[in-house]
């Protein structure tokens, strides 16, 4: 058998690391401000950028990207944008998160609750907000979709725009 002449090539692959970041403070944090100092220390060692933990209210996200600009953390942020597929799934993901919610979404959820469309659309078209809301504020980084939970709305619930949502995340400009 001839030995081998040729040395294989394989493409050099790029690798970062990405964090979680808790706008409203992880569930097992003391406060939000330790959470903030333990996601410095992560950012220290050598994380690349942040993803947050779902949240509904941009404001409360706002405030926390603030709060980690002033400590020093200068990763880039990707706000976690999670459109509501089910009633009862996003009263067990928010409640096991704790994840705040603005009193209008709950009330006209807990109005609709029983309607899956119903549900569906008011979901996404409350995350189309944020992330028009989140645009307005500078944000220019992409707004992670989890893709479970828009699946089977993504085609009737766009930004108005055929293709702005891919299979996995809505591209902001």
């Amino acid at each position: 058998m001839p030995a081998c002449s040729t040395t294989p090539t394989f493409p050099r692959v790029s690798c970062q690391t990405a964090l979680a970041g808790y706008p409203e403070g992880h569930q097992d944090s003391e406060s939000l401000e330790e959470d903030i100092k333990h996601l410095k220390e992560k950012v220290d060692a050598g994380a690349d950028f942040i993803i947050t933990q779902l949240f509904y209210d941009v404001d409360a996200y706002l405030d926390w990207v603030k709060k980690v600009r002033a400590i020093g953390i200068t990763v880039p942020i990707i706000p976690g944008i999670m459109p509501v597929h089910t009633y009862a799934g996003w009263k067990r993901m928010t409640t096991l998160c704790k994840t705040g919610i603005p009193p209008e979404m709950a009330e006209n959820l807990e109005r609709i609750k029983d309607d899956d469309q119903a549900v569906k659309k008011y979901g996404v078209q409350w995350c189309i907000g944020m992330v028009r809301r989140l645009l307005e504020t500078g944000v220019k980084r992409t707004a992670r979709c989890l893709r479970a939970a828009i699946e089977k709305t993504r085609r009737a619930h766009t930004l108005n725009q055929p293709r702005r949502w891919d299979s996995f995340s809505v591209l902001i400009p």
